[in-house]
């Protein structure tokens, strides 16, 4: 098993070192990084080379959970468009949280949770102004996501029964 992951391993590293250095790591230090310091502009290319080196990585047996690189996928599906368009650096960062935040929203069925990160963690602020737009790509990702996977807890808790008062 060792050497299936140790190949799993150089093999994701090279396609991220090769094709785009940002996708490196977690990838939401990557896209905190990217909203403070360069505008919220991010490569289109992190799009695919963040999915292959996930996809990799999970084939090979290593461990990639979901929650990162749908954030930084999701946040350069947001930033693209803003880029395209010449928006105002204001606009692109706001449109870098949406897509976190539908990212999140739509693969944990957890809209509340996709707005309070992306307003919190990407942005640092719950400026009215994108705070609305947040809210709303959020709901839209859940509903899609929900129409795709069902209607349920990504997580489920296990009950919990109150047996006596005292310690």
């Amino acid at each position: 098993m060792l050497p299936v992951l140790i190949v799993g391993g150089v093999l994701t590293a090279f396609i991220v070192n090769r094709f785009a250095r940002e996708a490196k790591g977690h990838g939401v230090p990557e896209v905190m990084a990217a909203v403070a310091m360069e505008g919220g502009v991010m490569r289109p290319r992190v799009i695919a080379v963040k999915s292959v080196a996930s996809a990799t990585c999970i084939g090979f047996g290593g461990s990639c959970g979901r929650e990162w690189p749908i954030v930084q996928i999701g946040s350069t599906i947001g930033s693209v468009p803003g880029q395209l368009v010449r928006a105002p650096t204001p606009i692109i960062r706001t449109l870098v949280a949406c897509g976190a935040a539908a990212g999140i929203s739509a693969t944990f069925n957890a809209p509340i949770g996709g707005v309070l990160f992306a307003s919190e963690v990407i942005l640092g602020d719950f400026a009215p102004r994108s705070f609305a737009t947040i809210v709303v790509s959020s709901v839209v990702a859940a509903v899609i996501g929900r129409a795709h996977f069902g209607n349920h807890p990504s997580f489920t808790a296990s009950a919990f029964y109150l047996v006596s008062l005292r310690s």
